[in-house]
């Protein structure tokens, strides 16, 4: 880092505070000759001065010294997907060590931090011991959302510590978690589009409100797989048929297929909890069908807006996509051994599902 740079940036934000070199001077403890040699680039501020100047300016030590991620957000998804690949011909555990070494070479950049964190989450099952790889998935995403100051990349890794709480069983420190990020919901979006249609911009106010309603379309739907099994007996079929009736008005076996597929899924799950063994077949055949074409198709579902939709092997709220590898094992280990299942074993039907998946894992 050059000493112009660091000079450049308090001069800056020296200016935006409306201070003069001998205020800032007082403030940080220093004479203002100091300041003006920063500023002019003959000299650079003690190392041990540089979190407070950080401090006073309410930005970060990398700000204060123009440091630039040297992996931007591209990179840092094209490794993603490059360690997603990796899983077909590597163990989980090779991949992994990979992801460590670079978060510990960029320890700061913290979007790349993220995306490797949420990579081992997603594929912490393979690993030959997923508790190890989940309680170290927990320290980053921890890490990540106490020191860093983008409130998107907080809001993502504190979300990621969440459902690692979940698998740890750690229930308690989950929804203390969960609880502080809810928040009201403040409809910022609806209020712009009409301050842009107000002035005349139509092309912004409808770019605005479409994205608004696509985002909590994407929301209600990824909602409604778990919600089907929080049914009880009594009011099963009124409510996934009121569900059913939602996804199907939006046309979600052709433009939100993976929350299809997921809700099929899900509804297997709760008549095998109910004992209804000849629903349970009946939606898990639909949600093989459904998985087959989702997983086959070399063309992407398309959203009413026309934009690529996220496959149903992608998170609802990361967008980032598992490996096959991952989504096939989770779902022939739960089919093949969970007990909230174990009522349909020796059904033919059942038989056929599980045949049809392993035909899936083949052709792709």
């Amino acid at each position: 880092m050059s000493e112009n740079k660091i000079g450049k940036t308090i001069c800056r934000k020296r200016l935006e505070a409306g201070l003069t070199q001998l205020e800032l001077a007082n403030y940080i403890g220093v004479s203002k000759a100091t300041v003006s040699k920063w500023e002019s680039g003959k000299n650079l501020p003690d190392i041990a001065l540089l979190p407070v100047l950080a401090s006073f300016f309410d930005i970060t030590v990398d700000e204060l010294m123009d440091y630039k991620p040297q992996i931007s957000e591209q990179a840092a998804e094209k490794l993603y997907n490059d360690f997603t690949t990796s899983l077909s011909y590597k163990s989980a555990d090779e991949v992994f060590e990979e992801c460590r070494n670079y978060i510990h070479k960029y320890y700061y950049c913290y979007h790349l931090n993220l995306k490797l964190c949420s990579f081992m989450y997603n594929h912490y099952s393979l690993a030959d011991n997923p508790s190890k790889i989940l309680h170290e998935i927990c320290g980053i995403a921890e890490r990540i959302f106490k020191n860093c100051k983008s409130h998107n990349i907080t809001i993502q890794a504190k979300y990621i510590y969440i459902c690692t709480l979940i698998q740890l069983k750690r229930y308690e420190e989950a929804e203390k978690a969960a609880e502080s990020l809810v928040k009201p919901v403040i409809n910022m979006p609806v209020l712009l589009s009409f301050i842009y249609y107000s002035q005349g911009k139509n092309k912004e106010a409808e770019s605005m409100i479409n994205s608004y309603i696509e985002q909590n379309l994407q929301l209600i739907f990824s909602a409604i797989p778990n919600a089907c099994l929080f049914c009880t007996a009594d009011d099963t079929e009124k409510i996934l048929k009121r569900y059913e009736r939602i996804l199907l008005a939006a046309n979600a076996d052709e433009y939100y297929l993976e929350h299809m597929i997921r809700f099929y899924f899900s509804k297997s799950i709760l008549y095998c909890n109910l004992g209804e063994c000849e629903k349970a077949l009946d939606s898990l055949e639909q949600f093989a069908e459904l998985f087959e074409r989702e997983v086959s198709s070399p063309e992407k579902s398309k959203n009413p807006q026309g934009k690529a939709d996220s496959p149903f092997i992608k998170t609802y709220f990361t967008q980032e996509h598992f490996s096959l590898k991952v989504i096939l094992s989770s779902v022939a280990e739960f089919l093949l051994n969970d007990d909230k299942i174990s009522i349909l074993k020796g059904e033919k039907r059942f038989t056929d599902v599980i045949k049809k998946l392993k035909t899936i894992k083949r052709v792709s």
